[in-house]
């Protein structure tokens, strides 16, 4: 049954749920399936056994309600959605021990985390122990620049050491990004600088002090005299030989994620 009515007793139902005055005519059995309070509420010697009608203070009637449509719906008829109800269904299901109801919940968060939104599932998920929801927040939050940092509100509530694990993560990457193109560039300018010196340079270079040590190479990068005869030459040289170099950079510059945000952005 995807749409239930409880309010008024329907399909054997023998307990009432009364929240802030309104009443939900539920049933024991179902209750106590998805929660191991409610099961023990309902088999120890609790007040409760034999009520026929239990108050829950504190509670808002029109969250209860959602959460007894996802209990009986199996979370079909009623969804975990954005509008925040994801909330206060962790807050119930904390409470009552609701463990798939967090599961749906992190189903949600799981399928909806994104870089504006990141910190704050992050700070949920720290709440209620969702450690694989922390991995994935984590893992989005690196691609967050500073200023955002600066100005995200839940950021600035979170405690030092998970600030610090969010920097850190965001460090790392930017780290990786900067080694990917420092290693493509210096070897895309080692390979150009090299095809040039074997089609100009003729001669042994007569800076003697470089060449003798190390490889017995003709052309050195790190010769001067090398890098200046490269330098002031003239030649034709073929894309093909630089291609896979090329076609790197050219995916650093398009296809990482870091790299693109810094180019549209200039953060």
């Amino acid at each position: 049954m995807y749409n239930p009515d409880f309010s008024q007793p329907w399909h054997f139902s023998d307990v009432v749920l009364s929240v802030d005055g309104t009443k939900f005519h539920v049933h024991k059995s179902t209750l106590s399936i998805w929660s191991p309070v409610f099961e023990k509420m309902f088999k120890s010697d609790f007040a409760e056994k034999d009520a026929k009608e239990i108050e829950l203070p504190g509670k808002k009637a029109p969250e209860v309600e959602v959460l007894l449509r996802i209990v009986y719906t199996h979370g079909k008829g009623q969804r975990v959605t954005g509008t925040e109800n994801y909330q206060f269904l962790l807050e119930l299901a904390e409470e009552y021990q609701m463990e798939r109801v967090k599961e749906l919940c992190c189903e949600f968060l799981s399928c909806n985390v994104q870089d504006t939104n990141c910190v704050k599932f992050y700070m949920i998920a720290e709440k209620f122990s969702l450690q694989s929801i922390m991995n994935e927040t984590l893992q989005e939050s690196k691609f967050l620049p500073l200023t955002s940092l600066e100005n995200d509100e839940c950021f600035k509530e979170l405690p030092d050491k998970t600030k610090l694990d969010i920097l850190k993560t965001r460090i790392r990457e930017l780290e990786k990004t900067l080694g990917e193109y420092v290693n493509t560039c210096h070897n895309l300018v080692t390979s150009v600088y090299k095809s040039v010196a074997e089609k100009v340079q003729s001669d042994e270079c007569d800076n003697y002090e470089v060449h003798r040590c190390g490889a017995n190479e003709r052309f050195k990068l790190s010769c001067k005299c090398c890098r200046r005869r490269v330098q002031n030459a003239f030649c034709e040289l073929e894309y093909w030989d630089f291609r896979t170099l090329l076609n790197k950079l050219f995916d650093l510059n398009n296809c990482n994620r870091t790299a693109r945000q810094f180019k549209n952005t200039g953060t």
